[in-house]
């Protein structure tokens, strides 16, 4: 017959081991405890060092300070490498005005911060302001007034309104992003355009200062309209000729003298 644990020869014995086994977990404990005081005092220094305290900022406006730029002091270096991304898109989001921003970490604590700001490329009426847009259908800021007249003015068939549409926004109507492309294809070959009439998909009007008009659409592809106009405006160039308009909404290009 096997023997009883809980008898009473055993009682001492397994109150014994009972102890033992709560003695070991206390200095095991207290072992655990020493060496995360050792690794406290061991690291802190070392994080300490690794904060960033110089910010050496590439780039900057004279007339703009970088919002969410402070945040970036204090933190560790090791944690920059790993989230520079996530970091630099934050700063992007926070500032409308920024195009890029590029985080390089330099050992042990400073930052180098290269940042590329948009430059308006459009001045886009809206129902209640002015909208300031980039190349990219960014909206950079808002104004009741213009503020440079030598912007292009987009007269858009639909008013957009500052509640759906805020600063720092990306406008995604296709119509517009092509006018946009358009507007920057303009600026390469030196054409001046002062106003554009987006009538719809389909008719996009584009007014010099001598008003004369480039009809183009958004249904054909943009390259291959901007490749066309760029030649027949060359010829007419060389030829001495001004056009009243040019359309190219069609399969063969509309030229009115």
């Amino acid at each position: 017959m096997p023997p009883n644990i809980l008898s009473k020869g055993y009682q001492p014995v397994f109150n014994k081991r009972k102890i033992n086994l709560r003695t070991k977990a206390f200095w095991s404990f207290i072992v655990f405890l020493i060496f995360l005081s050792f690794l406290y005092f061991l690291l802190f220094p070392m994080l300490e060092y690794l904060k960033i305290r110089e910010i050496i900022l590439v780039g900057k406006k004279a007339d703009y300070s970088l919002i969410g730029i402070d945040n970036l002091k204090n933190i560790n270096f090791l944690f920059l490498l790993i989230k520079k991304r996530e970091l630099a898109d934050e700063l992007k989001i926070k500032n409308s005005i920024v195009e890029s921003v590029n985080i390089e970490p330099i050992f042990p604590n400073k930052i180098k911060l290269t940042v590329k700001f948009y430059s308006p490329a459009a001045v886009l009426i809206g129902r209640d302001n002015l909208f300031y847009l980039a190349y990219d259908g960014r909206i950079l800021f808002k104004t009741k007034k213009q503020k440079d007249n030598q912007l292009p003015l987009i007269n858009y068939y639909q008013r957009l309104t500052d509640q759906l549409w805020s600063t720092g926004s990306y406008l995604s109507f296709s119509d517009l992003k092509a006018t946009l492309y358009f507007i920057q294809f303009f600026k390469e070959i030196e054409y001046q355009v002062k106003e554009v009439i987006i009538k719809s998909e389909d008719m996009i009007i584009f007014l010099s200062d001598s008003d004369s008009q480039i009809l183009l659409t958004n249904k054909k592809d943009e390259r291959q309209q901007a490749a066309q106009l760029k030649i027949i405006i060359k010829q007419l160039k060389i030829k001495g000729k001004d056009f009243k308009k040019i359309d190219l909404r069609f399969d063969k290009p509309v030229i009115v003298f």
